[in-house]
């Protein structure tokens, strides 16, 4: 009869190569089987993801021949970045910070994003993507009821390393926004790009620079 895997709480503790403690995980005879969680996936093989981020996938690369975390949207269009929201209405935010133009966001014009996530990721590639009619909102992410919504009304103006967004108030829900306060920037991307990136010289072309989605640049052939 095959052993059915438990965990035994009273076992002792044992930390992997990145410090982090798991509970052992047995089977019934108690033989250890696997250990606990284990967020860290370097072990794996052709696996290079020793730090994940937040929503994202494992993707391969041909040229390491190694899986590698990557963003890409959903299905929907849709991507989730998390950021701390920040009061002051500062046109430069930090890094990992998201601020405003108007303490009170139903009458927010403007979001200020610095271009570099909570998790020390650089989005510019998404960022660059946004256009009339990309659908902008901010998330609690310890309470799914509390949110602000945008519609993106114009072409994203780049200040250093922060993405002035020009918006239309939605609709809201929820207690106001507090400073420091964990968000989730959501991007809906409604369509697809009607115009082509500016930039380039007379006689480039418009070249896919990776697979990620919409990493193109402007090269000489």
């Amino acid at each position: 009869m095959a052993e059915i895997p438990i965990r035994v709480d009273n076992l002792p503790i044992e930390e992997n190569l990145s410090g982090v403690s798991r509970p052992l995980i047995v089977d019934a005879s108690g033989t250890v089987l696997v250990q606990g969680p284990d967020y860290d996936l370097d072990g794996l093989k052709n696996v290079d993801a020793a730090t994940p981020g937040d929503g994202q996938r494992l993707a391969f690369d041909e040229t390491t021949q190694t899986w590698i975390p990557k963003r890409s949207t959903s299905a929907l269009g849709i991507v989730a970045f998390p950021y701390e929201y920040k009061t002051g209405e500062s046109p430069t935010p930090a890094n990992g910070n998201i601020t405003t133009d108007n303490a009170t966001l139903n009458l927010s014009t403007i979001i200020y994003v610095n271009k570099v996530n909570k998790d020390n990721e650089d989005i510019s590639l998404f960022l660059d993507n946004i256009q009339v009619g990309t659908w902008l909102n901010m998330l609690d992410r310890d309470d799914a009821d509390r949110h602000v919504s945008y519609d993106v009304a114009g072409a994203p103006t780049v200040v250093g390393d922060v993405y002035q967004i020009p918006v239309t108030f939605f609709d809201e829900a929820g207690a106001a926004f507090v400073d420091k306060l964990k968000i989730a920037l959501f991007l809906r991307f409604t369509g697809e790009q009607t115009q082509v990136p500016a930039g380039g010289l007379t006689g480039q072309v418009l070249t896919k620079l990776s697979d990620d989605d919409y990493d193109y640049g402007w090269q000489t052939p």
